[in-house]
């Protein structure tokens, strides 16, 4: 007996009568929740029933979106919030890098996670999650993000502060920029 189609009915049925056999039989089942039990019955049509165990099939990694930082972006800033939100069945793990570094265990909230790298140098970094669902289903994705903590030095050349022009509206501007 099982609950495949919504409703606990009979499944199937094995007439062969031998009794201390293990008995063995397949079922393609969908992704989803079952509650599953087993029925004997001798030829005096007395029947035992197997208490009810529940069984899920998972078969689908979680879904993984990068709220921020988003894929190929810049931060002014040496800290790096990952936030992403996910999708799945079963409840959910998630862990982030950055680079090669090591994984961090993120803070979970419904179906949004995040974790906060701090004194993250200048320059391209990878950004990976990995959240894995509680049947092991794991989905890994990355992206890019840049870190530009310096900011442009201006070097006003000319005019000097303070001048005055009478010939002309036109005025030319030199500076350069490190």
């Amino acid at each position: 007996f099982a609950n495949f189609s919504g409703s606990y009915a009979l499944n199937e049925s094995n007439s062969s009568g031998d009794v201390n056999i293990i008995y063995t039989f397949a079922k393609v089942i969908n992704d989803g929740v079952y509650i599953w039990s087993i029925e004997a019955c001798n030829n005096y049509t007395n029947c035992n029933s197997s208490s009810n165990i529940t069984i899920k099939i998972d078969t689908i990694a979680p879904i993984v979106n990068f709220t921020s930082p988003v894929n190929r972006s810049y931060k002014a800033s040496s800290s790096v919030i990952a936030n992403i939100s996910f999708t799945d069945a079963s409840a959910v793990t998630c862990q982030a890098k950055t680079d090669n570094n090591g994984w961090q265990n993120m803070s979970i909230d419904g179906v949004r996670a995040n974790y906060s790298f701090s004194n993250v140098a200048d320059g391209n970094h990878s950004l990976a999650v990995n959240c894995t669902d509680n049947l092991g289903n794991n989905n890994i994705t990355n992206i890019s993000f840049a870190v530009d903590t310096v900011f442009p030095v201006i070097n006003l050349m000319s005019p000097a502060n303070g001048s005055s022009w009478t010939s002309s509206s036109t005025v030319d501007f030199y500076y350069n920029v490190t």
